[in-house]
C-alpha cells in the first residue's frame, strides 16, 4: 500500500466497521476488472461479518459472469435505494469518474453520507466524488489494487482471504491485463496474482478459457457480421466496425456482448488502432438509431495512445485501451473519431 494512503485507509476502516450498510458500485457496461473488484468487495466486507450490497447497471455477458455473486444483496439497478440510513458507505470501484457510473445509481451513491473511491485510472474531468479517494494509475487492473486493503481487513478479523474473493480478484487482473500481454502490466501486477494463486491452489486455465476463448453461438455469429463489416483505412493500419442497431437482433445479441469485437479486430496483422462503434442507450430508450449517443471503443499498439484519442472526446481508459461516449450518428462519429486516428498515426 503506497505511504500516501496509509493516513486515509486507517480512518477508512472504522467507518465501515461501523457502518450498517456498505454499498459498492463500479462502472456502466461492466468488465472483468469492474465486475471483479465490486463482487470480491462486497463479498469480502460480507464474509468479514459487514451487511454490503453491490450494484450494477445490467447484467454482465457470458465470459465474466461466473464473477457475479447469487444473492438478493447483488442489486441490479438503484432499486435499493431506500435501504440505506445515516451510517451507509459508498464504495466505488474502477470509475474514474462520476459519468462512468449509470446515472440511477450515482444519484444513489451522491446521498450517501460516506463515499469511498478506488481506482487505476488516470484522473480525468469529473474524478473527484469521494470523500477518501485511492487512484493510483500504476495498478494495471483495480483489483490488483484492492487485493491489499482486503486482505488487510482480512488480517485485521484474523482470517484468510477465501477461495470466492481470491478467483474474483485474480479474474479481474486477467482480465484487465488481457491475460497478462497488455503493455500495462506490471511485475506488481504479476506479484499480485502469484499471491491470489497460492489462495486460489487449484487449475485456473478455465478462467482464461471462460475469458479469452468460449464464445456462445450468438456471439460468434455476431463476430462474423463484425469481421465481414468491418472497414480498413491505410492499407489496414486503422480497423472500424460500426454496429448498425439491427445486428443484435439479427445475432440474438446484446450491447454488453459487443464489448469483445473491439478486442478482436485489433488482433488482426498490420493493424495500429481498431474501433467499434454502437449506439449506446444512456437514455434508457435502447440500442436505437434516436438515441444520440455512440459508444466508441478503442484498442492501439504501443507507441499510439487510445486513451489520448479517447479524451478529447470526453473519455479515457488506458494507453493502448480506452473508449468515450460520443453525442450524434454512427456516420458523424465515425467521420470525427477517424479523422483523431488519422492524426495519431501520422497520416
Amino acid at each position: 500500500m503506497k505511504p500516501e494512503f496509509r493516513e486515509k485507509w486507517e480512518k477508512v476502516i472504522p467507518l465501515l466497521e461501523n457502518s450498517d450498510k456498505i454499498f459498492v458500485f463500479t462502472h456502466v457496461n461492466v468488465d472483468g476488472d469492474a465486475l471483479g473488484s465490486s463482487s470480491a468487495f462486497c463479498l469480502a466486507l460480507r464474509e468479514l461479518g459487514l451487511d454490503a450490497h453491490m450494484f450494477i447497471d445490467a447484467m454482465p455477458c457470458y465470459d465474466i459472469s461466473y464473477m457475479l455473486p447469487e444473492g438478493d444483496y447483488v442489486h441490479v439497478g438503484p432499486e435499493a435505494s431506500e435501504i440505506f440510513s445515516e451510517r451507509t458507505c459508498g464504495i466505488s470501484v474502477d470509475a474514474s469518474a462520476k459519468t462512468r457510473i449509470a446515472p440511477g445509481l450515482f444519484a444513489l451513491y451522491e446521498k450517501l453520507p460516506v463515499k469511498i473511491k478506488f481506482d487505476h485510472h488516470e484522473m480525468s474531468e469529473g474524478w473527484d466524488f469521494a470523500d477518501f479517494d485511492f487512484t493510483d494509475p500504476h495498478w494495471s487492473a483495480a483489483c490488483q489494487g484492492i487485493t491489499a486493503f482486503i486482505t488487510e481487513l482480512y488480517e485485521r478479523a484474523g482470517k484468510p482471504l477465501s477461495y470466492e474473493v481470491a478467483v474474483r480478484l485474480y479474474s479481474g487482473i486477467v482480465t484487465d491485463t488481457g491475460g497478462f500481454s497488455n503493455s500495462g502490466t506490471t511485475p506488481e501486477a504479476m506479484v499480485t496474482a502469484a499471491e491470489l494463486l497460492k489462495i486460489i491452489d487449484r487449475d485456473v486455465t478455465w478462467i482464461f478459457r471462460r475469458n479469452f476463448d468460449d464464445r456462445p453461438e450468438p456471439v460468434a455469429r455476431l463476430l462474423g457480421e463484425v469481421f465481414s463489416g468491418m472497414e480498413a483505412y491505410n492499407e489496414g493500419k486503422i480497423l472500424l466496425y460500426a454496429a448498425p442497431p439491427e445486428v443484435f437482433e439479427k445475432t440474438g445479441t446484446s450491447a454488453a456482448e459487443f464489448g469483445v469485437a473491439v478486442a478482436e479486430i485489433n488482433k488482426t496483422l498490420g493493424c495500429k488502432i481498431a474501433v467499434t462503434l454502437r449506439y449506446d442507450p444512456v437514455d434508457g430508450s435502447g440500442i436505437t438509431e434516436g438515441s444520440g449517443a455512440v459508444k466508441v471503443s478503442m484498442r492501439s499498439v504501443k507507441g499510439i495512445s487510445a486513451e489520448k484519442i479517447c479524451k478529447e472526446f470526453g473519455g479515457g481508459g488506458h494507453e493502448c485501451a480506452a473508449g468515450a461516449t460520443v453525442m450524434g450518428t454512427l456516420e458523424s462519429v465515425k467521420k470525427t473519431v477517424l479523422e483523431k486516428a488519422f492524426e495519431a498515426c501520422g497520416l
